[in-house]
């Protein structure tokens, strides 16, 4: 591929009044500053004079563009290269996107978390697809009738009442990627549509002297690098929903995460139930998901998996009050590979394998990669501006993230007879659930 920036380079950012939070907003703020001062040291001359983004422009790809695009180091410097988001009505990849992720990437683009958030959901919705609380459950199908019978739920997060303050976000993740971009400096980054093949094709594309290649695409080996072998994936089906006339049904309640758990082939499926809000499915107010674990891929047939977890989205909405909305347009089931447990395979020099290092750990399963790429983004920028080894600072701050997804993994596919008998007798369920769960609430709830 031939470099045509040329024609296109943007001036530097116009310099504009720092975004001044009020109310929650300054919590949050405090609380990302405090995160990135415990995992930086003392700015000092940055090492990296421009940054090329390669891969799809998603929320990761957007988030560390919109930190850099309003510093005047990076402002200008910054190229996004890729193919552009699709939108569509589909629910690919995550939809609960965790408050401390709606904190990390207000911080980015320098503004109130709900101005954030109305540009995700659209102005068609009433109030925002929030839920301030999580509880959990035991959930059996009858395989005659297919209906989902619960035991007594637990609090996962939040308590009884709910922290009053958000733990996830319900809207397509498509839609997330654009707001961000439609929300970010845009006169401090420079876009192609055209993919990097290569990189070489990286390198031609950079406007400086010294850039970082940062790779976001699905292709591991772009910049050369060996891709690790795929050890153990997550199947998952997720689609829209709304409520069915008469209202929702406990366990389900109103602005809370509900995450049924069924006992299915020596495994835990593990749900999300969430408020949703989609401009292009006005009518959706829920969505549900449904995620499997497997250790192996032998004899795994892909395509009964994802049947069999449509099948149990449907039953757990069946029983708490929720309908399906267009089911064969909003639906999504694939598989998901994990990073191998226990690995980090370093970046080449002046590359940024930015997708691999983001993944904390068993994605879509506890925390999907919003999150990592919201925080590891920010990290990252912050990085780059401190004159810091970015790849370091990203593994560091997501580390305890991957701990507790790969502790969950290994209970719900090593334990999942425990799992299971402790969590379907409370107050067992409430001490099964308290490490890592409930310990960590501060990590995944936004914080004001």
């Amino acid at each position: 591929m031939v470099a045509t920036l040329e024609t296109v380079i943007a001036p530097p950012a116009t310099p504009s009044p720092d975004f001044v939070p009020t109310g929650p907003d300054v919590a949050r703020m405090r609380a990302v500053r405090r995160f990135i001062d415990q995992y930086l040291p003392t700015p000092q001359r940055p090492v990296y004079d421009s940054v090329v983004i390669a891969g799809g422009k998603g929320i990761t790809a957007y988030t560390l563009a919109a930190r850099l695009a309003r510093s005047p180091q990076f402002a200008g410097r910054v190229v996004v290269a890729g193919p552009p988001v699709e939108e569509t009505r589909q629910l690919r990849n995550g939809v609960s996107m965790r408050g401390t992720a709606a904190d990390f990437i207000s911080y980015a683009l320098a503004c109130p978390q709900a101005t954030f958030i109305r540009q995700v959901i659209g102005p068609q919705a009433a109030g925002q697809p929030v839920a301030t609380r999580q509880t959990t459950a035991i959930v059996t199908v009858d395989p005659t009738t297919g209906r989902a019978s619960f035991s007594r739920p637990t609090a996962w997060q939040g308590g009884r009442h709910g922290l009053g303050r958000p733990i996830m976000y319900g809207a397509r993740n498509t839609r997330i990627a654009n707001a961000v971009r439609e929300l970010l400096h845009s006169d401090g980054i420079v876009e192609t549509d055209e993919a990097v093949a290569s990189l070489d094709d990286a390198r031609s594309l950079a406007l400086g002297k010294r850039p970082l290649l940062v790779n976001l695409t699905t292709n591991p080996t772009l910049f050369g690098r060996p891709a690790p072998p795929i050890t153990r994936v997550t199947l998952a089906a997720q689609m829209a929903l709304r409520v069915r006339p008469g209202g929702i049904r406990r366990p389900l309640t109103p602005a809370t995460c509900f995450a049924p758990l069924v006992h299915r082939n020596n495994a835990i499926d593990v749900g999300y139930f969430t408020p949703f809000a989609d401009p292009l499915s006005p009518d959706a107010s829920w969505y549900g998901l449904m995620v499997a674990p497997r250790r192996s891929l032998d004899g795994l047939d892909k395509a009964r998996e994802v049947e069999i977890l449509a099948d149990e989205v449907r039953a757990v909405a069946d029983a708490v009050g929720l309908e399906p909305v267009d089911r064969d347009v909003t639906l999504f089931g694939g598989m998901i590979p994990a990073p191998p447990l226990g690995q980090w395979q370093r970046s080449a020099p002046g590359t940024l394998e930015m997708r691999s290092l983001c993944t904390p750990g068993g994605v879509a399963y506890y925390a999907d990669g919003i999150l990592g790429g919201a925080i590891g983004a920010v990290i990252a920028a912050e990085a780059l501006l401190r004159g810091a080894d970015p790849e370091e600072a990203v593994h560091r701050a997501l580390r305890r993230y991957v701990w507790w997804n790969d502790l969950w993994w290994f209970e719900t596919t090593r334990l999942a007879g425990v799992v299971n008998a402790l969590v379907s007798r409370p107050p067992l369920s409430r001490l099964a659930l308290a490490y890592p769960h409930s310990w960590s609430v501060n990590h995944w709830a936004s914080r004001g």
